[in-house]
């Protein structure tokens, strides 16, 4: 790892020189999740090119070619492409470096996604999701203020441990495998998709007015609802959701989530409801209506 006095050795390097990069690439390396990664790599690329413009893309739009003037460089292991980034490039960088940062960089996000993913689904595993929501509820004064909010959305999958104890558990493990892909068809890529365990989901719908996250969640099951599952097993969920506020910390803001669950759940199940509209029918208990903020798990 590079030290100190290195690291100021380096700033006068010439900045396309291999040596140079690779001590920028520690940098990269020290990064614990994904989107530090994708952050830091870019202001790694911006040092190096101030002058130029740069544009990190998921693969929601690897099918738009690059700008004009642009160079595409994917961000590839073997057969996964994790992001393509455009640049426009300058003497001041060569393709072949630029290509062996891509190739560090996308070493580091194979190894964060294989600790980060639940190994069956491939959503965010629990420890993730604990990471995910200390960061979304923590105070920031350089936080970017958005105008649109955020859902919180809890998904059960009804009546599991039947379809366990009927079909076995690898057949069991197939339905949890469809049911996460039919999420990742369902929402978009800002939206956060958690497995918080057993048979059970989380997602964040982020900058998102609440009536479009409504839609959203009834589109979900509604897919859900018309998919060809194995066996011509009927699949139906149980869905609590609620409008995600800051202010109120994350405890309270969980438990509003899971009581909609459970209201669903005591209810005959096959459903979603909301915090919210529970709340205005007079549904709700005051332990929902606190603040506080304690370990989630």
């Amino acid at each position: 790892m590079a030290n100190d006095s290195e690291w100021q050795h380096s700033q006068s390097l010439d900045p396309s020189s291999v040596w140079c990069w690779m001590l920028e690439l520690e940098k990269i390396t020290r990064c614990s999740d994904i989107e530090s990664l994708k952050l830091v790599f870019v202001e790694v690329l911006q040092r190096h090119l101030p002058d130029t413009q740069i544009e990190l893309i998921l693969p929601l739009a690897f099918g738009f070619p690059p700008a004009e003037g642009k160079t595409r460089f994917e961000i590839r292991r073997d057969d996964l492409c994790f992001a393509v980034v455009d640049i426009e490039m300058t003497d001041c960088i060569t393709p072949i470096i630029l290509q062996r940062v891509c190739a560090n960089v996308a070493n580091h996000w194979f190894n964060l996604e294989r600790c980060t993913q639940d190994v069956l689904t491939g959503l965010g595993n629990r420890t993730t999701l604990e990471e995910y929501m200390q960061h979304l509820f923590e105070y920031r004064s350089d936080r970017r203020v958005h105008t649109l909010g955020r859902t919180l959305v809890i998904i059960d999958l009804d009546y599991f441990k039947q379809i366990n104890d009927n079909y076995g558990h690898l057949f069991g493990d197939e339905i949890l495998v469809l049911l996460s892909g039919l999420m990742k068809k369902s929402f978009r890529t800002e939206d956060a998709l958690f497995r918080y365990g057993g048979d059970e989901f989380m997602v964040v719908l982020n900058h998102i007015h609440f009536d479009e996250a409504e839609a959203a969640i009834n589109r979900f099951c509604q897919m859900v609802g018309a998919y060809a599952f194995p066996q011509n097993l009927k699949v139906t969920l149980s869905i609590g959701y609620t409008e995600v506020d800051i202010s109120l910390g994350r405890t309270i803001n969980f438990s509003r989530a899971d009581y909609a669950l459970y209201y669903v759940k005591e209810h005959g199940r096959n459903g979603a409801q909301s915090y919210e509209a529970l709340a205005a029918a007079g549904l709700t208990t005051q332990d929902q209506k606190g603040s506080g903020d304690v370990e989630l798990f």
